[in-house]
């Protein structure tokens, strides 16, 4: 068996890979916190006008945006607090608490550090599958949906947010994938080629990722100079 376990793009990637079955990992979200069933109902359709019915309700303020990631694909690079607040209640709801954790809570920091990685990491992914032409079929996606939508429902997850979820499993395997058949084509050191695509990872996502303050984790390009200003 070939070691990769320790590489950095296992440690950036793996989250969505496993958080699909484990406890304890967060999902690329959007929404704000609500129940697992008003989160579903989030993906419907709006109710026409002159339906039967209730009225549309006049359109919500745009959530602030607390992480933005240049150079991502198009209609990815930011995160907004909506997004960040329906992962920690996806988090919660893994965990077994009862409601998601608050500001000065026992486990905020910790779920906060963990929800704002994988958000973070989700987009990274997102940005290395492009690069390297890593996209999934419409037929892959489904097949993995099928196989995860009980334990995703359950966690909390929209209909959009568990494509969203399954889909970054998937690019991770196909960049892993890519990566193993270079190995075996080029007859290459294997650990040498994730060691590389590690490298160009923290070279080149974390400067282009800005959060703002109280969401500043490592990923983060400003988390040391948001750490010694505090």
């Amino acid at each position: 068996m070939n070691v990769i376990a320790s590489t950095r793009i296992r440690q950036v990637f793996l989250g969505a890979a496993l958080g699909l079955a484990v406890a304890g990992m967060a999902g690329c979200g959007s929404g704000s916190d609500a129940t697992s069933s008003e989160a579903s109902k989030s993906d419907a359709p709006p109710a026409k006008q002159g339906s039967s019915g209730s009225a549309p309700k006049a359109a919500e303020k745009p959530s602030r945006v607390i992480v933005t990631i240049k150079g991502a694909p198009k209609g990815t690079g930011t995160i907004t607090e909506a997004e960040f607040n329906q992962a920690v209640l996806q988090s919660a709801n893994f965990r077994g608490l009862k409601k998601p954790p608050q500001p000065g809570d026992k486990e905020y920091i910790s779920i906060r550090n963990e929800v704002m990685g994988q958000l973070i990491d989700g987009i990274w992914i997102l940005g290395q599958a492009e690069q390297n032409n890593v996209e999934p079929s419409s037929e892959e996606i489904a097949d993995a949906l099928r196989k995860e939508e009980a334990t995703l429902v359950e966690a909390g997850f929209t209909q959009a947010t568990m494509e969203q979820r399954v889909k970054n499993a998937l690019l991770v395997a196909g960049l892993e994938a890519r990566l193993k058949k270079i190995a075996a084509r080029e007859h290459k050191n294997q650990f040498k080629l994730f060691h590389k695509e590690d490298v160009e990872i923290e070279t080149k996502w974390p400067p282009r990722t800005h959060c703002v303050k109280g969401f500043v984790v490592q990923q983060c390009g400003n988390y040391h100079a948001s750490a010694s200003s505090e």
